[in-house]
């Protein structure tokens, strides 16, 4: 930055309230050398005349250095605003990266980089909170998938038809909303998109999206962000669900056909947000 002094002389302000009052005084002085005879002009008559110049000068010039001086300090604070976040940025990509576990994003095939774009995307202006309208709608959908596997757990094996018929319900929304969940968050990351071989992948797979999204909750400090997919895990456990699983084996494949075309929680999203 240059230094104030030097940028005085690009003023225009100052060397208007610099000559103007100058020129305004000369003018009156012209004005009254020709009205009136040169012998009979007082010393004192011209000393007030310089007198006049320096009190009208003198303030308006004051006010312009005293204006250059705040605005180049306020454009020196913003360069060490600017400066300062910048280099809080780079520090919290740097703990961000330390803190998500290397393995788990080698697995998912996502760079802690892209990452931390999307958990904390205003940190370059110096706003360090979480991306709520991502993470709030992550944090709902893992909700709806843990409730309606605990209403799979409680009347699975229920014998009345109509209970039945809400487990299936539930079921078919558990195996859909993991798939969806799963390729909303890869799309989200830059991520490699999830590999669906068979039912049981399901299990260890969205529990490896379940750990990524709670290792940034954790890394923010959001306590409320938590979630317990133990009912979720219980599904694949139940030996009539397995059956079910083996009859219905195109199931999750037409899920993850949908989910990598048209997934509906990109649509949901969209409403949420």
């Amino acid at each position: 930055m240059k230094p104030a002094s030097y940028r005085l002389y690009k003023v225009k302000s100052f060397w208007l309230a610099l000559f103007l009052p100058i020129l305004g005084l000369a003018a009156a002085a012209v004005m009254v050398f020709s009205f009136t005879e040169p012998n009979n002009l007082s010393i004192v008559m011209m000393a007030a005349f310089v007198f006049m110049i320096v009190v009208v000068v003198t303030p308006a010039v004051v006010l312009v250095l005293l204006n250059e001086r705040n605005r180049v300090a306020l454009e020196h604070n913003q360069i060490l605003r600017q400066k300062l976040d910048f280099e809080r940025h780079y520090h919290h990509v740097d703990q961000f990266s330390r803190h998500i576990n290397p393995e788990l994003l080698k697995r998912l095939g996502v760079a802690p980089r892209v990452l931390h774009q999307l958990s904390f995307p205003a940190t370059r202006d110096g706003e360090f909170s979480l991306n709520d309208s991502v993470y709030e709608f992550i944090h709902h959908s893992f909700a709806q998938i843990s409730q309606a596997a605990q209403v799979i757990e409680k009347l699975y094996a229920s014998l009345d038809e109509d209970e039945q018929v809400v487990a299936q319900n539930r079921l078919e929304f558990v195996i859909n909303q993991s798939v969806y969940l799963m390729y909303f968050i890869a799309k989200k990351v830059k991520g490699e998109a999830p590999q669906c071989k068979d039912f049981y992948f399901l299990k260890d797979a969205l529990a490896d999206y379940y750990d990524l999204i709670m290792s940034v909750v954790d890394f923010d400090g959001r306590s409320e962000h938590c979630y317990d997919l133990a009912a979720f895990n219980q599904v694949f456990v139940d030996k009539s669900i397995k059956t079910w699983f083996i009859r219905n084996q195109m199931f999750l494949q037409q899920a993850c056909t949908l989910a990598s075309s048209a997934n509906p929680l990109e649509d949901d999203y969209q409403k949420w947000t």
